[in-house]
């Protein structure tokens, strides 16, 4: 007895085509689930949650090569594609200046010892809307044929990067400076 795909012209593709299946489902529920993220990240993303230094010094850290690696890989990217050179550079810069300010109006409180963050609601809301502009003006782009849609991607990934980094160390240098001060007032 033959099993119904045998022999048919489907039936030697199935095997290929099913993790292109699944990937694509994958992408579609991760896309439909994107409001629902970008809704909770505005609704919670500025609650008041507990901190301490040895994940932001970790994470400084892996930011930091991660910052390292970048850099000449975009340039070689977008040198070898010909692309404009100083966008994706200007996109790490704006993304670092943004996460100090970020971070410069988060509120950290320490409360019997251990340190408490609350974000500021309006970066939290400013930083999102600014991704959802860009990311559509990059679909944008990309359905009229611009061309350079390449080094907008790199200016949004060395935002995103640049925003991660500058946070990051401000947060360390302000817990450091936090922790130290309520150790002095005991």
């Amino acid at each position: 007895m033959t099993t119904p795909l045998r022999g048919t012209r489907y039936g030697r593709w199935m095997p290929l085509l099913l993790p292109f299946l699944l990937l694509f489902a994958l992408f579609a529920i991760a896309l439909l689930m994107w409001p629902v993220t970008l809704w909770r990240r505005t609704r919670t993303g500025h609650l008041r949650r507990r901190v301490r230094l040895w994940p932001y010094a970790v994470r400084l850290a892996v930011l930091g090569f991660s910052v390292v690696l970048y850099v000449p890989v975009t340039l070689a990217v977008a040198g070898g594609w010909g692309l404009p050179v100083a966008e994706p550079l200007f996109g790490l810069a704006i993304g670092v200046a943004v996460g100090m300010v970020s971070a410069g109006l988060a509120r950290l409180d320490v409360v019997d010892g251990r340190s408490y963050l609350t974000p500021s609601r309006m970066m939290v809301l400013l930083v999102t809307l600014a991704i959802l502009a860009r990311l559509g003006w990059l679909v944008y782009e990309a359905a009229t044929g611009d061309t350079s849609v390449h080094a907008h991607v790199l200016a949004i990934g060395g935002a995103l990067l640049g925003y991660a980094a500058g946070h990051s160390l401000l947060m360390l240098l302000r817990l450091r400076r936090t922790m130290a001060a309520s150790r002095a007032r005991r």
